[in-house]
């Protein structure tokens, strides 16, 4: 009977009673992540409460809430083990509702039956995860800015010291329901820093990334070059990581948080800085150590790209720092001939003469 009695008092709420919608918001949520519903209403009236969506057919329960404890039997099946109440605030009037995990299919209407009929309108949005990479296709040099698991799709602009760059082109898909966007943009013959910016469209989130000024460096080899990797302090950011590689051959070196990794025997950090410098220090380098050399940094809303292009040469004979060593060592070896010829000869013996006895002048 007083399952029954409920079910009639909330017919008489839907349909009667409070039909008048006495507040709206409109609501944004992130995928895969938890949102509140907000809805509230007198405390010191019956706390009935029912969260529905509106559908063409029957209207779709949510979640409801009455004798003191959650009423789930009639719940649809998709919001199973997702909805949940401020139970402690219930007496207070707090009739949110928590909806967990979302999916792009919670987009849409909800309505709150208490006193009154509440209504929130569901956005859900993506903002998955971005980076920027360079790359070398078909005679470009290319960098790319990306974002996948996005929904709805970001801004993605390109920006220089001269202002604003157009992209070179674009492309876009979808992936399970969510969508992915990479800007390129040619820097061939380009000396540059480049920065790209991807912004949420309905949220205040945005991401960045950065490409450094290429650096240029001439080193002879057996001689050891410092590959510079810095990025400004003020950034105060979490989660960093850095990676050195060779581009398309090896990596060098890696640093995550606190655990800084050397993955070859010539590299050595400089000083692990996690507030400034990444910079390391490649030794006994040889002709086939020719490349670019690319330090990544990155943390979940900006990443900076630093290359550098090194140039080894091979030491000939006529070098001016073997010519310089040469001269020494001839310096050197003529002082030491010249000291042995003016060093002081002591006291000798005289060659005796067959059966001459030797006079010990201390018998006179």
């Amino acid at each position: 009977m007083k399952d029954l009695a409920i079910l009639s008092l909330l017919f008489f709420l839907l349909s009667s009673q409070f039909s008048a919608i006495s507040g709206f918001h409109e609501i944004f949520g992130q995928y895969a992540r938890e949102v509140v519903l907000p809805c509230s209403f007198n405390p010191h009236t019956n706390k009935i409460i029912h969260w529905q969506r509106p559908a063409e057919e029957q209207d779709i329960v949510v979640h409801s809430h009455y004798y003191g404890k959650d009423q789930l039997t009639k719940q649809a099946a998709e919001y199973l083990n997702r909805t949940a109440l401020f139970y402690d605030e219930i007496e207070n009037g707090n009739a949110s509702l928590i909806l967990k995990q979302l999916h792009l299919q919670d987009e849409g209407l909800y309505k709150c039956y208490v006193t009154t009929i509440q209504e929130a309108f569901l956005k859900v949005t993506a903002f998955g995860s971005s980076s920027l990479s360079y790359a070398t296709q078909n005679n470009e040099v290319v960098l790319q800015c990306s974002a996948e698991g996005v929904h709805p799709l970001p801004t993605i602009t390109w920006s220089s010291a001269r202002g604003s760059v157009d992209e070179t082109r674009r492309t876009e898909g979808t992936i399970g329901g969510l969508m992915t966007v990479t800007s390129e943009l040619n820097i061939a013959n380009s000396s540059e820093a480049f920065k790209c910016l991807i912004q949420s469209p309905v949220l205040n989130l945005n991401w960045t990334g950065v490409w450094e000024k290429p650096e240029h460096l001439f080193i002879d080899e057996y001689d050891e070059a410092l590959l510079p990797c810095y990025f400004p302090s003020s950034l105060n950011l979490t989660d960093v990581m850095v990676s050195w590689s060779l581009t398309g051959n090896r990596n060098l070196a890696s640093f995550n948080n606190s655990m800084a990794v050397v993955e070859d025997p010539r590299v050595k950090w400089v000083q692990v800085n996690k507030q400034s410098n990444f910079s390391i220090v490649l030794k006994d380098l040889t002709i086939s150590d020719n490349g670019n050399y690319l330090c990544s940094i990155s943390s979940p809303d900006y990443m900076q790209l630093a290359m550098t292009s090194l140039s080894v040469g091979k030491k000939t004979i006529t070098d001016r720092r073997v010519t310089v060593m040469f001269v020494v060592l001839f310096c050197v070896l003529l002082a030491a001939g010249v000291f042995l010829y003016w060093q002081p000869r002591g006291i000798h013996h005289r060659e005796q003469a067959p059966g001459r006895r030797a006079v010990n002048p201390g018998m006179y």
